[in-house]
């Protein structure tokens, strides 16, 4: 897990992430010690041409293919706010006046190292489903990236706006599998 913190506007911000395997999702929080205060646009930009980019129940879809070799490629974000207002238009999610904000990001293409060609299943049916499954279910958090009863990223927690503490971790399902606690 990696954590930051940074003071703007006389706010304090926390970013955190996790990685979660075999989740296969990268999960970011974002969180202010002020209510109302987490604000943003997740918008996808590239000069690439041979992909589409919607929005729609705050997941963003990123979804092509290769012009020079047919790879089919896919990555889904699905913004979970607490708190505020979410809006989904085209190609893009605004959140405005949230407490917290986590992001569940999942990608995969439809590479495979069968000869010769190298091609597999569309990579939409995976992404969706770990991007969904590891999704929280809302505002405990309640869903699970890394196995039952693991949750992604630390699910929210009511700090002081001076506490430094990192997050509690717990081991869940194996030794060598660590989640953070709920």
């Amino acid at each position: 897990m990696a954590r930051v913190g940074y003071a703007a506007g006389g706010v304090e911000y926390t970013r955190e992430y996790f990685a979660g395997n075999p989740g296969n999702v990268i999960v970011a929080r974002i969180s202010a010690n002020q209510t109302g205060r987490v604000s943003f646009t997740l918008r996808h930009t590239s000069p690439r041409t041979d992909k589409t980019v919607t929005a729609s129940n705050g997941r963003l879809t990123i979804r092509g293919r290769l012009a020079d070799n047919g790879l089919r490629f896919e990555a889904q974000v699905q913004v979970v706010k607490q708190g505020g207002t979410r809006t989904d238009s085209g190609d893009r999610v605004t959140v405005s006046g949230a407490e917290s904000v986590m992001l569940v990001l999942s990608a995969g293409t439809d590479y495979s190292d069968g000869y010769p060609a190298y091609r597999g299943a569309d990579p939409q049916a995976g992404v969706t489903s770990r991007v969904t499954t590891a999704a929280p279910a809302g505002p405990r958090h309640g869903r699970s990236a890394s196995g039952p009863g693991c949750s992604a990223a630390p699910a929210p927690t009511s700090r002081s706006a001076n506490s430094s503490s990192p997050p509690r971790w717990t081991t869940c399902g194996t030794p060598t599998r660590r989640c953070p606690r709920r």
